[in-house]
């Protein structure tokens, strides 16, 4: 009894391929994490700005051609920030330099 149910036991595992050297396991499921990130771009510091571009006010920045704008309007301090906004700054940065007085001319 103990041969048939010994031989019945081979006939299983080998019928199903259990216990085969030649039968390997299917690989393992491969799991990808992504994270988003999200990127702030910086504000830009006005009161910096304006202070760079009194800096070129008080120290006597000589214009290239028609160029209007002052050198720190064209440094990073400055960058980001629009024209209408860089016209602001150097209005209040001329009245600081002026101490408020509208000055010759």
């Amino acid at each position: 009894m103990r041969i048939v149910i010994g031989a019945a036991f081979l006939l299983v595992l080998t019928i199903t391929g259990c216990g085969s050297d030649g039968v390997s396991a299917a690989p393992a499921a491969t799991t990808t994490v992504t994270a988003t990130v999200t990127v702030t771009p910086p504000v830009p510091d006005f009161t910096a700005c304006r202070t760079a571009i009194g800096e070129n006010y008080s120290t006597g920045w000589e214009k290239v051609g028609n160029d209007p704008w002052p050198p720190a309007a064209r440094e990073p301090i400055c960058s980001g920030i629009d024209r209408p906004t860089l016209q602001r700054l150097m209005q209040e940065a001329i009245d600081d330099t002026m101490n408020g007085t509208a000055g010759p001319g």
